[in-house]
């Protein structure tokens, strides 16, 4: 009676855990949708789309998981070919990113990224490569009916000048060439990533071990702004001074994982390093080359897609969620009540962090309990 018990118990929080990723969703809709937006309408931010491969834009309609590596020009690129980029490929629902763990404090925007299952990584490496296996295993668990993106900078951190200096000794040190525009990659977090969604292995099938039985679609992305002011990065204080920048050009390439990528280490090293030396010729041609507006240069790929080209319905469900968010705000300001129960849950979010690690923390730990998996060592603080 005790093992029947202790059965339909687990079945009973396998249940709850799955309803609610289905809340999850209906959250990742509505985070995405206002953001995205926000970004084109009330920021006046335009996103193209460039590439050579059509199926860059169906792959979300397939049942592919899909690894969005990218260029990391500005601490706020995951705005622009993280939010628009998901939103216009409809691949918002099931997309994680790779972000440095002060995001996650961020109040309500770094809240609902800890609800959403975003990896946050604290820069070291004992302790984000569990941390990266152990949520994408989660995910890749609860959400095994459904096609998985996981969005990665392999660079590790932005286009400052400090970190130019330090990837160009990098460079010297090791006898490559030297590059103003991107930063040499970092190619542990790309390779532990890549390896688990290679690996059709999760919670609920550890026994299922065999290399290469997922189809992972890669999408290396090249961002390229149109700064608000010509030569200045977009970065936070920009954001909150209302200068934006005008466009956003994306170049697209789309590689099979299991066919484009080398498995042996070092070659793979290689083909991700060839990766960002190809952008560095990308980008040096997007801004020295003077481009009519809404263009890129002719070295660019043709233009698949801008994100007024968004479908209607999509849009008409982003007026309805800006609405619905402006005037459940609104409503919020002026009733009391509300404002306190809104207090109150805001205070309990700030908290959980530093004496739990976190909404995604306590998620993650509730489910190696269930599995019976061990955490990653760092899911709850104390633990």
């Amino acid at each position: 009676k005790l093992y029947g018990i202790a059965g339909k118990s687990f079945y009973v929080i396998d249940i709850v855990q799955r309803i609610q990723r289905k809340y999850v969703r209906f959250l990742a809709r509505n985070y995405f949708c206002y953001s995205a937006a926000f970004i084109e309408w009330v920021a006046g931010v335009k996103v193209i789309i460039h590439g050579n491969d059509k199926n860059i834009l169906t792959d979300s309609n397939e049942d592919n998981k899909i690894f969005i590596v990218s260029n990391h020009r500005t601490p706020i690129d995951w705005m622009f070919g993280g939010w628009s980029y998901s939103v216009m490929l409809k691949k918002y629902l099931h997309i994680s990113f790779v972000l440095k763990n002060p995001l996650k404090n961020v109040p309500f925007y770094g809240w609902a990224a800890q609800a959403m299952m975003w990896v946050f990584l604290q820069r070291k490496r004992e302790e984000d490569i569990p941390r990266m296996q152990t949520v994408i295993l989660y995910l890749m668990d609860i959400d095994n009916d459904e096609a998985l993106s996981l969005f990665l900078f392999p660079e590790g951190t932005d286009l400052s000048n400090s970190n130019i200096i330090k990837s160009n000794q990098f460079a010297q040190d090791h006898k490559l060439p030297e590059m103003s525009y991107v930063l040499y990659p970092k190619p542990a977090g790309f390779s532990v990533c890549l390896d688990q969604l290679l690996v059709n292995n999760s919670y609920s099938n550890p026994t299922n071990n065999s290399r290469h039985n997922a189809n992972v679609i890669i999408h290396d992305i090249t961002i390229a702004y149109r700064d608000f002011k010509p030569g200045v990065r977009t970065v936070e204080k920009s954001i909150i001074n209302g200068e934006f920048p005008t466009e956003i050009h994306l170049w697209v390439d789309r590689y099979d994982a299991a066919r484009d990528v080398p498995l042996d280490s070092v070659k793979r090293n290689e083909w991700l390093r060839s990766l960002f030396l190809s952008k560095e010729q990308r980008l040096k041609s997007f801004y020295n080359d003077e481009a009519a507006v809404g263009q890129a240069p002719a070295s660019w790929p043709p233009v698949l897609m801008t994100s007024s080209e968004v479908s209607v319905w999509q849009r008409l469900y982003a007026v309805v969620v800006v609405l619905g968010w402006t005037s459940a705000w609104l409503l919020l300001m002026w009733n009391v009540p509300l404002v306190s129960v809104a207090s109150v849950a805001c205070f309990s979010l700030f908290a959980l962090s530093p004496f739990f690690g976190g909404v995604d923390s306590i998620v993650l730990h509730n489910h190696h309990i269930h599995t019976g998996r061990r955490s990653s060592g760092n899911d709850i603080k104390g633990k």
